[in-house]
């Protein structure tokens, strides 16, 4: 009897420790894809258990390696000490419930223990809006639509190496006009936590609101959404929308205005023909779309030299690096592919944030 019982557990030691490995080897590849680096070997990992010690393979990369973080296995971690936290860990990861309770031998991942873990979430994601957050030179705004109808309102923020999400918000529905106040009213608050730059695609009217409110602030459209949007409207293959967004898009960063001008003049030749709702041919007005906020794309020509010590133009004029997180956290959203309310997505989101090391400690 003593050696079934001994067998079965090696069996489910094995089972276990190739599942962890299988997921390492996941989540590393998706971040070789994302970051254009190859996988570079293996470094063996012990995790320690109540009542075993689990043999882990963690990929490593040759390059960006300091970006690679795991979901469930955090840089020069050795010990889970209890299993309800290890059932945490995984909960919280991009692993599936039915995974879960396969690895955990349960015949049930327990509702209580759900809801009480979206509960311990919400709560620290309510505390976390309402606490007083260091200082940042320049600050990111940006919305995301999620499934079944969400908007995320996101505020991230940077100063020198330092990148944290300060808050979010989530509407039910499009982008839209209240989402965006309650993203002004929390800037508004908290003095734009001294930041002196906003890189924001926000209209006329929401932009106004944030100059009235501050009328020091310089305000910076994200010159690498601008500039898809641009080129959507214009004629010619995909190839070639791709080598004039890539040509336009260096001026920028070279700050090389009469070029730009130049640009926007050549852009302006490409219009194209499209058709309506009700299938009638239009020529789509690029001129139009070019004035639109048009002094906004120069902002970063006016930057304080504090600001231009610290930020090359590239950092300040291009999209900050916030949609590769913002892929990561619908990535590791995957498993959750509906959201019952806005207090369960606010939960898995904070969560995610908090993994990915995004929150201020």
């Amino acid at each position: 009897m003593h050696n079934v019982g001994a067998f079965l557990e090696s069996k489910q030691k094995e089972f276990l420790e190739d599942f962890l490995n299988d997921i390492l080897l996941e989540e590393a590849m998706i971040f070789i894809e994302k970051y254009h680096t190859i996988l570079d070997g293996y470094i063996p990992r012990t995790l320690r258990m109540r009542y075993q010690t689990l043999n882990i393979l963690r990929p490593t990369v040759r390059f960006h390696r300091k970006e690679l973080n795991y979901s469930i296995l955090p840089k020069y971690q050795r010990k889970v000490d209890d299993l309800v936290e290890f059932e945490e860990k995984l909960y919280k990861s991009r692993i599936y419930k039915r995974d879960i309770e396969k690895v955990l031998n349960l015949t049930t991942l327990s509702r209580k223990k759900r809801k009480d873990l979206i509960e311990k979430y919400y709560n620290k994601y309510l505390d976390y809006m309402t606490k007083k957050k260091e200082k940042y030179d320049i600050l990111k705004v940006d919305a995301t639509f999620f499934l079944k109808g969400w908007t995320v309102y996101f505020i991230f923020a940077f100063k020198g190496n330092n990148k944290k999400c300060l808050g979010y918000f989530i509407e039910k529905g499009n982008e839209g006009k209240e989402g965006w106040e309650k993203v002004i009213a929390y800037l508004v608050n908290n003095d734009f936590f001294g930041a002196k730059i906003i890189v924001s695609d926000l209209n006329n009217s929401l932009k106004a609101q944030l100059t009235e409110s501050n009328d020091k602030i310089l305000l910076q459209n994200c010159i690498f959404h601008r500039l898809i949007k641009l080129t959507t409207f214009i004629k010619g293959t995909f190839e070639y929308k791709k080598k004039l967004f890539a040509k336009i898009y260096l001026h920028f960063i070279n700050c090389d205005t009469e070029n730009i001008l130049k640009d926007f003049e050549e852009l302006k030749k490409e219009t194209l023909n499209q058709r309506n709702s009700k299938g009638k041919r239009y020529d789509t007005n690029i001129d139009d779309i070019i004035n639109y906020y048009y002094d906004d794309n120069f902002s970063y020509l006016v930057l304080d030299e504090e600001i231009q010590k610290d930020y090359k133009v590239k950092n300040v004029i291009q999209n900050m690096d916030i949609e590769s997180i913002i892929f990561c956290i619908k990535d590791n959203l995957r498993k959750y592919r509906y959201y019952n309310n806005e207090i369960e997505l606010t939960a898995k989101i904070f969560f995610t944030l908090e993994d990915l090391g995004l929150l201020e400690n």
